[in-house]
């Protein structure tokens, strides 16, 4: 593989999962060696982003040899002897050279790549690795600016869940999912009691801190995979994927109670919230559209309002 095959294979990913695991395998071709690594600095920390013949990678984060040269932006090449193995460089054979590569982007270290084989690199392959790892950090700046956007464009600013538009999307793709593979779907409608009252009692910083409690507190509940919206103002919506009404009904009930319980501290001030909640389940409600099921869930949550709130349902 040549440079500008490289580049293009680079240019087709905009997602850095993707990316990462295209040149890793792309650079263990061109170099020719079985066992590879590639770690992106997230947040400060170095990240395994994708492995290939190493075990007990996840080390490879702290390896003094890989902080260097994030460190000082140079490579390290290590020979390696016969009786040492490198931590971290855990591989099916011995090897005998590792090249440690840092992805740098405007004298920013960006990430690195580990390169393990069982004989020494070529020098060619030594000087090609320069115009790679250009290719390499220009991708990976462009794809993790694409990350940043597309988890701004999602992503509610206040209480770090989807927004509206984001989680109505998804909430449509995952009905369309349930009535294609005839599997269950439930959702929730979560208003919080009374809000308006806090906000004009204790003010909105208080307010804020409410609905990220909320937040919190209810995605605590769910397992990997549900979905969490803020629709706006106090209003959540909680999709509960392969979940019946009993299902959703407990989930609910387990975030009402939890939130019933809790104060809410704010300085000397302790504050306490209660929830309403509606809930409506596919296929138990035979609904052509997800609108309908929300809309089953909405009227749920408004009976709850009528009739003193802080209940819950379906």
């Amino acid at each position: 593989m040549d440079i500008r095959a490289y580049t293009q294979l680079l240019s087709t990913h905009l997602e850095t999962d993707q990316l990462c695991r295209s040149a890793l395998l792309g650079l263990m071709e061109m170099v020719g060696c079985p066992s590879g690594a590639i770690l992106i600095e997230e947040g400060g920390e170095l990240r395994v982003y994708h492995t290939v013949g190493l075990t007990k990678s996840s080390s490879l984060s702290s390896n003094p040899l890989v902080l260097d040269s994030m460190q000082t932006l140079k490579r390290n090449v290590i020979n390696v002897p016969e009786n040492v193995m490198l931590e971290g460089v855990m591989t099916s054979f011995r090897p005998h050279q590792i090249i440690v590569e840092p992805i740098v982007y405007k004298q920013l270290p960006l990430g690195a790549v580990v390169l393990a084989s069982n004989e020494a690199f070529p020098t060619e392959v030594l000087e090609n690795l320069d115009l790679f790892g250009t290719s390499l950090a220009l991708a990976l700046h462009n794809a993790m600016t694409h990350d940043q956007v597309q988890k701004l464009a999602a992503i509610d600013p206040l209480t770090n869940v989807y927004n509206r538009r984001f989680g109505l999307s998804r909430f449509h793709e995952e009905f369309v999912r349930a009535v294609k593979q005839n599997i269950a779907l439930a959702v929730l409608m979560i208003d919080i009691d009374h809000f308006k009252q806090v906000n004009d009692v204790y003010g909105h910083t208080v307010g804020d801190r409410v609905l990220r409690t909320i937040s919190t507190t209810t995605r605590s509940q769910l397992r990997e995979g549900d979905v969490l919206v803020r629709l706006g103002g106090d209003e959540f919506m909680v999709v509960l994927l392969g979940a019946s009404k009993a299902d959703a009904m407990e989930v609910g009930e387990a975030i009402r109670r939890q939130i019933d319980e809790k104060h809410i501290k704010y300085g000397e001030q302790s504050i306490h919230v209660t929830l309403s909640l509606g809930g409506a389940s596919f296929p138990e409600l035979d609904v052509e559209y997800e609108k309908d099921l929300l809309e089953a869930a909405d009227q749920a949550l408004y009976r709850v309002k009528e009739s003193g709130r802080n209940k819950m349902a379906f």
